[in-house]
């Protein structure tokens, strides 16, 4: 009987011994989820608090957005925009963008919230667009150099017209040219191709780049036409080529007045000739009002022949004069970036904050 009484005893410790153990192991399985779950939780209210904090920014933005434009005293949405995609994965200090963006669709996007003065280019291609009013957000940065966004074009590629300039240049010093010459082959051939050829192979990002068209028809002075016959016009002669001027319809295009009403801008001193005089004048046609693209502080070759292959376009003090082609003015490069180009910093487009592009 002491014997049975032993066993049982020691059957009866073991089972307690094994019951002690599985509430321990239980109660380590219990405070593992519990754990867990206090995580999952606190994550999940992390990410909420997030959520709801890039939703306001959100909210914010798109508020600006629908008021900006409506009478309100807001002109810009500019610092809305930047508090939202900060929010969204930028880098706070540097706003470098989290993964790459296509400069396109980014300058696109951005033209949503806040009024660049990025404006669809009504008089020809689908998808086109253009920087116009008097000081657009449009300043980006590549490598070193700091440029203005002249366009986006429908193939995507940007159109830039470098800061960098090269003072007091002959077009050309070629005596006058035969009939065998054209408007390409005239610049293909110039003193001051070659001297953008020189700056172009010291460039540190020509990768990014690519070859694309220049409109160099000759364009007469004294031309009685519309302004979508103008700028049609510009357009049947062309120079294929990854650097080049800029151009008298760019500069058109430029003017905010040009789209204030949809296909009129005049070049010369009366609105009587907005759209039935295409002329150069002493005065300062309203084309040359709210115009980035006049705002130079000294005269700009253009690659608008005016008349001949002897006499070229420049922008001078806001409106369009006339040079013979040995005789001097500055000049400022223009290149195409490539449709698969991105931004490595958004910025906001203004001088001081510039669109930076990565050019790695």
């Amino acid at each position: 009987m002491k014997k049975l009484n032993n066993k049982g005893f020691a059957i009866s410790t073991l089972l307690y011994g094994i019951l002690m153990i599985a509430l321990l192991i239980l109660t380590v399985i219990l405070s593992i989820m519990r754990s867990s779950y206090m995580e999952k939780t606190a994550m999940s209210e992390d990410t909420l608090r997030y959520m709801n904090k890039c939703a306001t920014k959100l909210a914010t933005l798109n508020y600006c957005y629908k008021t900006y434009n409506s009478g309100s005293t807001t002109i810009s949405c500019a610092e809305e925009y930047e508090a939202y995609t900060k929010c969204m994965g930028y880098d706070n200090d540097t706003t470098s963008m989290s993964v790459p963006v296509i400069i396109k669709s980014f300058l696109l996007d951005y033209s949503d919230v806040s009024d660049t003065g990025l404006r669809e280019d009504i008089s020809t291609e689908e998808n086109r667009y253009v920087y116009t009013g008097a000081n657009p957000d449009n300043y980006i940065k590549i490598g070193n150099t700091m440029g203005r966004i002249i366009s986006i074009e429908s193939n995507g590629s940007i159109k830039i017209l470098l800061n960098t300039t090269i003072d007091d240049v002959s077009f050309d010093t070629k005596s006058s040219v035969g009939e065998d010459y054209t408007e390409s082959t005239r610049w293909e051939d110039s003193v001051l191709n070659n001297k953008l050829k020189s700056k172009f192979n010291t460039l540190d990002y020509t990768s990014k780049m690519r070859e694309s068209t220049f409109n160099v028809a000759n364009v007469p002075s004294s031309e009685a036409m519309t302004y979508r016959n103008l700028v049609n016009l510009t357009a049947t002669q062309k120079y294929s080529g990854k650097y080049g001027l800029i151009t008298i319809d760019d500069y058109i295009k430029a003017s905010a007045n040009a789209h204030k009403d949809g296909t009129k801008c005049y070049l010369a001193g009366t609105s009587s000739q907005a759209i039935t005089k295409f002329e150069y004048s002493t005065t300062v046609g309203n084309c040359g009002e709210k115009n980035w693209l006049a705002s130079s502080t000294s005269e700009l070759w253009t690659m608008t022949p005016a008349g001949d292959l002897d006499t070229y376009y420049t922008i001078n003090n806001k409106k369009l004069s006339t040079k013979a082609y040995n005789q001097k003015a500055d000049a400022k490069m223009v290149i195409y970036l490539s449709e698969k180009t991105t931004i490595a910093t958004s910025g906001l487009g203004t001088q001081s904050k510039p669109f930076v592009v990565d050019i790695k």
